[in-house]
């Protein structure tokens, strides 16, 4: 039983099975125009598959009306709502059909992926869980046991693709709900989501070392991809076009991502300078050079200004009045840094023209700055960005000071925090469309935890709208925190900066992504300084020891807005 698509009524709301029961006057084969086939499941869940709204219409004189079989297994499915293919009516015989849509890819025909939808595995941000192999994850989805010693949380409207993605059935450590589940209290939950449908407070982790969120990404490599094919049959002697006239539909496009690495602080002097002076400007990067590497936008927050007159490095000087050589420019340029946070507290050390070259200088070599400069309304101005479609601000300012360090009507310099006006720019920000990183030079405490003011003041800032509110004074490593899906981090410790001792040498680089203009997760890379200045990565039992410090000392928002 087979229906002419130039006879059918465009069906929006109606079922696919409707199809092969409506009848109407047949249309002659010579008109000009044809009426697509369109599919409509039966199950009423929001679906993700957007075809594209204008189809360029077939003549069928000459041309070939086909036939096309839909695997009856995925004929109900939400992806084929709104499916529509010129000159093809529907098959209900698979051998007699030109062209098969089923989630199996032919091989030795003609196929085209008209459907994809892409899945990740995402843990809760505490859990130190990397990577994991599809085989452990397939695996885990199919155990039946009545420990739960790991549990795997899915939406109820995902399962049927996760059952063709694992070949098989959800066993029992698999807990399909809407809600967070009771066991997912702990940290032994994992979460298998659709990538539309990431959320900051679970970090995304690679499967099989493959994530979409890296920039190095290979979807031919990648297991949690579920796929729709429409396919020639394979038993077909005549050779047709494929002929589907829409966009595959995915959702995932690399196009739409953009990663923003923030650091914490830096200050090119004392030993760090020597360093330079000795090793050259690659030193400071050294280690971390294929990290920077992969990232869209590099934020550093230099508290030194660039000097002409600056002394010499070497002998190493130990004043706390710090400049830096103009030359170490270098050394940003070479990190492949896009901006520079200008709220530092030693910005003005060596005055007013210190700090004009310094905004010369970076000028003159593409990088852009924010949270300070010549004026107060260039100060204030926040930076906005716009990388792959992603709208990001860049805002800041400096809270304790010295006073002869902030800009004023005859002064340059950083920005005094003057949170109320602040928040203010950020939710105005919000309002069109763009998503405000808030930093902070705020006040330095050589401890874990964060002081009652800065959770005061940082949470303004989310509340507001900022969707990062990162602290760039800290030179300890401090705790971490959500506020509505926003992420705080209130101190990331020292970056490029000759303090080497316990804890002050240990920091954190944290790496941001955007997607579809909107923030959705954060990867944290714990740092160690090695020779007054150069950062390394560190292995497996150092990140645990300081990633433990730091969570123990963190989710104050959350404990108090549960």
């Amino acid at each position: 039983m087979k229906k002419n698509v130039q006879c059918l009524l465009p069906l929006i709301t109606l079922l696919l099975l409707s199809l092969f029961n409506a009848g109407c006057t047949g249309t002659p084969a010579s008109s000009t125009e044809s009426t697509p086939l369109i599919a409509t499941p039966s199950i009423g869940y929001a679906a993700t598959l957007r075809v594209t709204d204008t189809y360029v219409p077939i003549p069928t004189e000459g041309t070939k009306v086909v036939s096309i079989w839909i695997d009856p297994e995925i004929r109900y499915h939400p992806y084929l709502e709104n499916l529509a293919i010129p000159d093809a009516y529907l098959g209900e015989n698979k051998a007699e059909s030109n062209f098969w849509i089923e989630i199996e890819k032919e091989s030795n025909k003609p196929t085209e992926i008209i459907y994809e939808d892409f899945f990740v595995l995402a843990v809760p941000f505490v859990n130190q869980t990397k990577n994991v192999s599809y085989e452990n994850l397939k695996k885990t989805w199919m155990q039946n046991s009545q420990s739960q010693k790991q549990i795997l949380w899915i939406y109820p409207e995902d399962e049927i693709n996760f059952e063709k993605i694992f070949e098989g059935k959800p066993g029992s450590q698999v807990i399909s709900s809407i809600e967070k589940p009771d066991q997912c209290e702990d940290d032994n939950c994992w979460k298998l989501i659709n990538f539309n449908h990431i959320d900051p407070e679970w970090r995304v982790v690679t499967i099989d070392n493959q994530s979409p969120l890296n920039s190095d990404f290979d979807a031919s490599q990648y297991k949690l991809i579920f796929r729709v094919y429409l396919n020639q049959n394979e038993n077909q002697t005549e050779e047709m076009s494929l002929p589907i006239i829409m966009e595959r539909q995915t959702n995932f496009d690399p196009d739409l991502l953009t990663s923003v690495l923030m650091t914490g602080t830096t200050a090119m002097v004392r030993n760090t300078a020597a360093q330079i002076e000795q090793m050259g400007a690659d030193f400071p990067s050294k280690n971390l050079k294929w990290l920077f590497d992969t990232i869209n936008i590099t934020h550093v927050s230099n508290e030194v200004s660039f000097y002409s007159d600056c002394p010499p490095a070497i002998p190493v000087r130990k004043e706390m009045r710090f400049c830096s050589d103009p030359g170490y420019i270098e050394v940003l340029k070479r990190m492949g840094v896009d901006v520079v946070e200008l709220t530092g507290n030693h910005l003005l050390d060596w005055g007013p023209d210190a700090f004009l070259e310094t905004l010369t200088i970076y000028e003159e070599n593409g990088i852009q700055t924010y949270g300070g400069g010549r004026t107060i309304e260039e100060a204030e101005k926040p930076l906005v960005i716009e990388h792959n479609g992603n709208k990001i601000a860049f805002l800041g300012c400096n809270l304790p000071g010295p006073e002869n360090n902030w800009v004023s009507d005859d002064r340059p310099g950083s920005l005094a925090c003057h949170l109320d006006e602040l928040a203010e720019t950020i939710s105005t920000l919000r309002e069109e469309g763009i998503n405000p990183i808030f930093t902070f030079q705020h006040n330095e405490f050589n401890t874990f935890r964060a002081t009652q003011q800065m959770r005061d003041d940082f949470w303004q800032m989310a509340n507001a709208g900022a969707v990062i509110v990162s602290g760039s004074q800290a030179h300890y490593p401090q705790g971490i925190d959500f506020v509505n899906s926003s992420f705080i981090h209130y101190g990331l410790g020292n970056f490029l900066f000759d303090q080497m001792y316990t804890y002050w040498g240990m920091a954190t680089i944290d790496v941001h992504y955007f997607y579809g203009n909107q923030y959705i997760n954060t990867h944290q890379y714990p740092i160690i300084n090695e020779n007054f200045g150069q950062p390394r990565l560190m292995n497996e039992e150092e990140a645990a020891l300081l990633l433990d410090k730091i969570y123990a000392s963190s989710f104050y928002y959350l404990a108090e807005n549960p």
